[in-house]
């Protein structure tokens, strides 16, 4: 199903939200929990994934904020994540996400609200869900 635009948005404010409760739980906890660190990579791969998905004419709406960096990122935690830099990443959530946060605004309503974006083959919604190799197929 394809995202309007308000969801989207809607969708980088939660991440951010979880982002600034990682924060706030400091970088000693960061540091030292895996889960904690995976779920960071979780918040920016979310906002760079929902960024990606704007229109241009909504990023273009809102040139103080580095799209191409949000979705870049997104890019490097979600495929190579085993060079990932958590210094990065922790730079990003207590730095970057807050300015993120404060940099975009709502799309007005009449102009957007029917607009959706996706790219997504329709054939990948068909797939059903993901089954481990070597496991028959539910309903095979």
């Amino acid at each position: 199903m394809r995202r309007p635009v308000d969801k989207l948005l809607e969708d980088i404010t939660l991440a951010a939200d979880v982002a600034q409760e990682i924060v706030d739980r400091g970088r000693d906890h960061f540091e030292a929990d895996l889960v904690t660190q995976f779920g960071a990579e979780a918040v920016v791969g979310r906002i760079g994934d929902a960024a990606s998905k704007l229109p241009e004419e909504v990023r273009a709406s809102m040139p103080g904020l580095p799209w191409k960096e949000i979705i870049g990122f997104r890019i490097v935690v979600d495929h190579a994540y085993h060079r990932l830099d958590y210094g990065r990443v922790w730079n990003t959530l207590s730095e970057d996400i807050p300015k993120l946060r404060g940099g975009y605004r709502p799309v007005p309503q009449a102009k957007h609200s029917r607009r959706v974006i996706s790219r997504r083959p329709r054939w990948l919604f068909m797939a059903g869900p993901a089954v481990p190799p070597g496991r028959p197929r539910p309903g095979s």
